[in-house]
């Protein structure tokens, strides 16, 4: 690959080749693939599959990575046109072992930001592997990451990550609740405490009580969360307040406010989540809160949507009205109707007759 050099955030920095079996993990704060996610697959299992070089794990990182458009899309983009933007690395060395008595050293790196792009190279590299294990004629030469180094703390990482992500594409609700929420338990530099949601709202540029709603969202149960799909039609207002309810209950037992021997208290709860036509419904949720050991996150539960009553036809209606002697009640049948009182009398008579 020739070498390069780009400029950001006002430094100089040079792209280089870097092996994907090297980036260990991840300071990024977007869960890498929602899709993925909401089924229950962890795409950073995935990867650790890919690069291990064990075939029989390579093809399963590679069925579960398979399952995103948008890691297909990545991969085919990057099999097109070549990797266009570098990803950001945290750089940092690891102990490797010890030789001869004397401890070894290795460089590894942990992603910042870039999540697209490694993952549809990785998927390139666990087709590939694939492709030469089977036989098929394939480059014997794994493949690498164009990438940019850069010596910053955990912390830092974390911070720019935020800050490219949503340059790129706006973080859902759940992304920043869980930002929110690391932010709540990590100290803050200025006052040597834990962050307040004030300082929080501060810190992120946002309204104070969009962070405490959304700072909430990751005590939903894992159920519950799944079976969202796209957060732009979610009631996201009542959505938090039953979330606020959830982290209470996970406080109270927390802080060892209730009996540890009394049974678990079970609490009915409503939400707004999407139907499969994309209207919102309001389903109940049943939720038993956790025991000490499991908290904060309460213990998954089963979410059941409501029933709807069976629609009435036009002509049903029509001979309720005609049955019907309330004013009021008749006035709200003809307005189910869609049509005056008058209009509603004349037609009940023709389906009574």
């Amino acid at each position: 690959m020739s070498s390069r050099t780009v400029m950001f955030r006002g430094e100089s920095y040079k792209v280089i080749a870097y092996p994907l079996a090297q980036i260990i993990g991840t300071d990024n704060c977007r869960r890498p693939c929602p899709t993925l996610w909401n089924i229950g697959l962890d795409p950073w299992a995935a990867y650790r599959q890919i690069v291990s070089g064990d075939i029989a794990q390579v093809r399963e990182g590679v069925a579960v990575l398979e399952q995103s458009p948008r890691f297909r899309s990545m991969a085919t983009t990057i099999q097109e046109d070549t990797q266009l933007q570098a990803i950001g690395l945290r750089s940092y060395r690891a102990r490797s072992g010890v030789v001869d008595g004397v401890q070894q050293y290795e460089d590894r790196a942990a992603l910042s930001y870039g999540n697209g792009r490694l993952f549809g190279v990785v998927l390139l590299e666990g087709r590939r592997q694939i492709a030469v294990a089977d036989g098929e004629k394939a480059s014997k030469t794994a493949l690498t990451v164009d990438a940019v180094l850069m010596r910053l703390t955990r912390e830092e990482s974390y911070e720019l990550s935020v800050i490219e992500n949503d340059k790129r594409t706006e973080m859902d609700d759940l992304d920043w609740g869980l930002d929110f929420d690391r932010l709540l338990k990590t100290t803050n530099p200025d006052t040597n405490k834990l962050f307040t949601l004030k300082e929080v709202a501060k810190k992120r540029n946002k309204n104070y009580h969009w962070v405490r709603g959304r700072a909430a969202l990751p005590y939903l149960p894992q159920g519950m969360l799944r079976e969202i799909t796209d957060w732009n039609k979610v009631n996201i207002d009542a959505l938090c307040q039953t979330a606020l309810r959830y982290k209470a209950g996970a406080k109270e037992v927390d802080q060892g406010e209730t009996d540890p021997t009394a049974p678990i208290p079970v609490k009915v709860l409503t939400a707004s989540m999407p139907s499969e036509d994309g209207d919102h419904s309001i389903v109940q949720v049943t939720a038993a809160l956790a025991e000490a050991e499991v908290m904060p996150v309460p213990l998954p539960i089963e979410v059941q949507p409501k029933k709807r009553r069976t629609p009435m036809t036009l002509a049903e209606m029509g001979r309720l009205f005609a049955e019907t002697r309330g004013g009021a009640a008749r006035a709200a049948i003809a307005q189910c109707m869609k049509m005056t009182e008058e209009d509603a009398a004349e037609y009940a008579a023709t389906v009574t007759k």
